[in-house]
Order: C-alpha cells, then sequence, then structure tokens
C-alpha cells in the first residue's frame, strides 16, 4: 500500500523535474533539447519507481486520491458523488459527430469543490 510519504516525495521528484524542464526551456527550442530532456523525464521515472509507483499515471491517480482526502472525503468516488449532488443533466448531439453527449450542470457547492481539487499540488 502506497504511503502519504511516498506521495509526498513523488511530488518532490516531479517537482525537480518540472523545473528543470522549465529551465531547459529557458531559452527556447532547440536541437539539443530532446537529448537533454530524456535524462531528465527518466531520473524522475526512477524516482518514483523508488517510491513504489510503475507509471506517471499511477503516481498521478495517488496524489489525487491524497488532494482529495485532504478535503475531507474518504475515496474518489464519495468526493464525486458530493460534487454531483444537486446537479442536473441533460443531452446534447455534438454538432461534428451526431453523437449524443451527457451534460451536467454542477450546483454551486459541488464546483467549489472541484476549483478546489483543481487549485491542489498536480
Amino acid at each position: 500500500m502506497i504511503t502519504e510519504e511516498q506521495i509526498l516525495n513523488g511530488r518532490k521528484a516531479v517537482d525537480a523535474y518540472r523545473a528543470a524542464h522549465s529551465k531547459l526551456y529557458e531559452q527556447g527550442w532547440h536541437k539539443c533539447i530532446p537529448e537533454k530532456h530524456t535524462p531528465l523525464l527518466n531520473t524522475m521515472l526512477v524516482d518514483l519507481k523508488k517510491q513504489g509507483f510503475n507509471s506517471l499515471d499511477e503516481f498521478f491517480a495517488a496524489s489525487e486520491l491524497l488532494n482529495i482526502q485532504e478535503l475531507g472525503f474518504a475515496s474518489k468516488r464519495d468526493f464525486e458523488t458530493k460534487v454531483k449532488e444537486g446537479s442536473t443533466t441533460h443531452i446534447e448531439i455534438n454538432s461534428e459527430t451526431g453523437e449524443e453527449i451527457e451534460v451536467i450542470k454542477l450546483p454551486p457547492g459541488g464546483r467549489e469543490l472541484l476549483n478546489k481539487l483543481n487549485g491542489m499540488w498536480k
């Protein structure tokens, strides 16, 4: 089972990658960027693996769940249920594909929860 400490250490690895990536692109794209970028990415992936994550998707899912728990919810399902509480739905037709799309209109409280989650570490 992944611990909060592992997630926080994973966040440090991702933050370090993001800082190095930004520094690499400070002066714009140039021919050597791809060969300089790969080691940065590999370092982050190794650091995440050391924390028990097998992929970026696995790490980001665990990190999102920690954010949800910090908002006071036991699970992603509990969070999504609360966000959608009092919502309304209707069907629209996609003008390009003709496919039906379910549109969910969230109440102010649901939007506020989503905004809080989106404002947390990503």
